[in-house]
C-alpha cells in the first residue's frame, strides 16, 4: 500500500507522486504484468508435471480434443497478480476498491471450486451450473444493494451518468438492480463463454 508513503512527502517530496491515480494505475498494471511473467512459466510447468489438466467431453467437437490435458487453474495466476498489485497500489481509504476485491475473490473462489471438482472427478462438467449461477447472482445482488444503499451521493443512488452529456443523469429506479446484477454476472462468465474451454 504505497499510498501511505504520501504521508512522508513533507520530508521527501518525490513520495508525493503516489498521490496521483495515473501513477498508481500504471504502477499496478506494470506490477501485475511482472508478477505474471515471473510466476507464469513455473506455475504452468508445475501444473503440467502434476498432470493437472482439462478433461474434454467425449461427445464434444473433435477440435476440442487438442485441448485435452491443457493446464487448468490458470485463473489463480491472474487473480494473484491482480490482487497483489491492487493491494500494493490502491488507496486503502477507498471502499469501492475493497468491494472490487471482494467480488473478485468470491467469484474466483467459485471458479477454483469448479476446477477442483473437474480435477478430482475428471469430469469436464465440474460444479453444477445452477449453483454457480446462484452464487454469482447472490454476490451481485449483495454488491448492487450495498452500492444503492450507501452511494457516494444519495441523490444519485440509482442513477446512471450518461456519457458525453454534461452532468446528465438518468434515474434507472428498479432497473438499476437488474442492470447491475446482469453486468457483474455477465462479466464473470464472459471469458468462459467466448473461449468455450478454459482460460488458456
Amino acid at each position: 500500500m504505497l499510498y501511505w508513503l504520501v504521508a512522508f512527502s513533507g520530508s521527501w517530496s518525490p513520495l508525493n507522486v503516489f498521490r496521483y491515480i495515473s501513477v498508481r494505475a500504471g504502477g499496478a498494471a506494470a506490477t501485475a504484468l511482472l508478477i505474471s511473467l515471473v510466476m507464469g512459466p513455473p506455475l504452468i510447468a508445475a501444473l503440467r508435471e502434476k498432470k493437472i489438466g482439462q478433461s474434454q467431453r467425449k461427445d464434444g467437437p473433435s477440435t476440442h480434443l487438442s485441448k485435452q490435458g491443457t493446464p487448468t487453474m490458470g485463473g489463480l495466476l491472474i487473480f494473484t497478480a491482480v490482487v497483489l498489485s491492487t493491494l500494493l497500489w490502491m488507496r486503502p481509504d477507498v471502499r469501492f476498491t475493497w468491494i472490487l476485491l471482494f467480488v473478485s475473490t468470491t467469484l474466483t473462489g467459485v471458479g477454483f471450486w469448479d476446477d477442483y471438482l473437474k480435477l478430482i472427478r475428471k469430469d469436464p462438467k465440474g460444479a453444477p451450473s445452477k449453483t454457480k449461477f446462484l452464487v454469482q447472482t447472490a454476490v451481485a445482488l449483495l454488491v448492487v444493494g450495498y452500492l444503492a444503499g450507501f452511494p457516494p451521493n444519495p441523490e444519485f443512488s440509482t442513477s446512471l451518468l450518461l456519457p458525453y452529456a454534461k452532468r446528465t443523469f438518468l434515474d434507472l429506479g428498479v432497473l438499476y438492480y437488474a442492470i447491475g446484477v446482469f453486468i457483474i454476472v455477465g462479466s464473470s462468465n464472459a471469458v468462459n463463454l467466448t473461449d468455450g474451454l478454459d482460460g488458456l
